[in-house]
């Protein structure tokens, strides 16, 4: 079958014209797609890593900045253990994929990019991730560069 819009409705939408749940949901399909692909189990939605990546992406749009570190020095860590994420072992594997365009980015081309990205792609396919939340600017109806962030979780 082929990449995209068929089996994951939505992949094709950009930010700013479609809803942030048509974006978020289009994304982990498409993630999810890749990692069943190569034998990993797809990931579960955590809504505090969800709500952790929500208020990253519009931070860093808000505040004009994009970097894993915010300008006050937070780290995703930090980020997801304020949204008192928990996970469900001693070890605890968390990581963060971040992309920004200035052009209309949607999700398949996002997934696309990570995926030819060696470090993106490591956090995609790492088998020991269960869970991702997604955060995605801009809202509907503006037009600022498009900001995508996900937080993995152990």
């Amino acid at each position: 079958m082929g990449a995209g819009r068929d089996d994951c409705p939505g992949a094709g939408a950009e930010p700013g014209s479609a809803s942030y749940r048509t974006l978020s949901s289009a994304t982990v399909c498409l993630l999810n797609r890749e990692r069943r692909q190569r034998g990993e189990h797809p990931l579960g939605v955590d809504r505090r890593l969800g709500r952790a990546a929500t208020a990253y992406a519009r931070d860093m749009s808000a505040h004009g900045y994009f970097s894993h570190t915010s300008p006050t020095g937070q780290d995703p860590g930090q980020r997801i253990a304020h949204q008192r994420y928990r996970c469900r072992t001693s070890r605890c594997p968390l990581g963060e994929n971040l992309a920004m365009s200035t052009k209309p980015a949607s999700p398949q081309v996002v997934v696309g990019m990570w995926m030819h990205s060696p470090d993106h792609r490591s956090n995609i396919l790492y088998g020991g991730f269960r869970t991702i939340g997604l955060g995605v600017t801009p809202e509907r109806g503006n037009e600022e560069p498009a900001i995508y962030v996900t937080e993995f979780g152990g």
